[in-house]
């Protein structure tokens, strides 16, 4: 057996690498880009400080929330100096990760070093470039349309945006509508919630609209029904019984 602090002195053992290379994590990445391989794709990510490594695991419902359950690790280090701190996908779907690049792991062991800091990019064969670089310059409805791109980069940055443009006080009525009819009818089920959280960011979802949510066949809109219900000012009686009933 080894205690989680034998590696300071063995460093990483067959042991401790067949376990993902220690108990110190940082940074954590849910892969949804559009440039690795469809394997990769939904599965969680986080940097390994001792074991010098990203480590890889599938996420599993159990019971009303998740687990995660280790996968082979995506990669490994050979340079003592890496550190990763933190890892992201952006809009052509690489993957860049933050290096502190030191040998303290948390307290520099041979002095403060502000300076070698590096940043990785990790990519699939040859990226696509986004069709278009600045989100900013479309419409209020191709920014809508995004609840159906393949790399949540982009869904998230049109979110946003028209978020900003609706406190602003820009009519998106239409927006709203084409929104609503997606959350009806898209056929899948991870559009629906893109159009729901960009309906519930451009506008105040009512009660009654929520309350609908709890009785559609999807598990996911039903539980952001509950989680969105929940903020709103007050929890009014029909809602306590339309959980009441849910739960039965």
């Amino acid at each position: 057996a080894e205690n989680w602090s034998d590696i300071r002195q063995k460093g990483v053992t067959p042991t401790t690498d067949l376990a993902g290379g220690g108990h110190a994590h940082c940074g954590f990445m849910i892969y949804q880009g559009d440039n690795w391989p469809e394997k990769y794709r939904g599965k969680s990510f986080t940097c390994n400080l001792h074991g010098r490594r990203l480590n890889c695991d599938r996420i599993e419902n159990h019971g009303s929330g998740f687990i995660a359950k280790h996968e082979p690790d995506f990669l490994k280090v050979g340079d003592e100096w890496f550190r990763g701190i933190e890892l992201a996908y952006g809009p052509d779907g690489g993957v860049y990760i933050l290096d502190w690049s030191d040998v303290g792991e948390c307290h520099e062991n041979d002095g403060v070093h502000r300076n070698s800091g590096r940043i990785y990019k990790v990519t699939y064969g040859t990226p696509k470039s986004p069709a278009e670089s600045n989100l900013g310059k479309l419409s209020d409805r191709q920014l809508a349309e995004f609840i159906h791109a393949k790399n949540e980069w982009h869904f998230r940055q049109a979110r946003r945006l028209l978020q900003e443009r609706s406190l602003a006080g820009k009519d998106l009525s239409q927006e709203v509508s084409y929104l609503g009819k997606a959350l009806r009818e898209a056929p899948a089920v991870t559009v629906k919630l893109r159009a729901l959280w960009m309906l519930n960011s451009i506008k105040t979802l009512r009660e009654s609209e929520l309350l609908g949510l709890l009785e559609l066949p999807e598990a996911e809109l039903r539980c952001w029904g509950i989680r969105l219900l929940m903020e709103l000012p007050k929890v009014s009686e029909n809602t306590q019984q339309a959980l009441i009933r849910l739960a039965q």
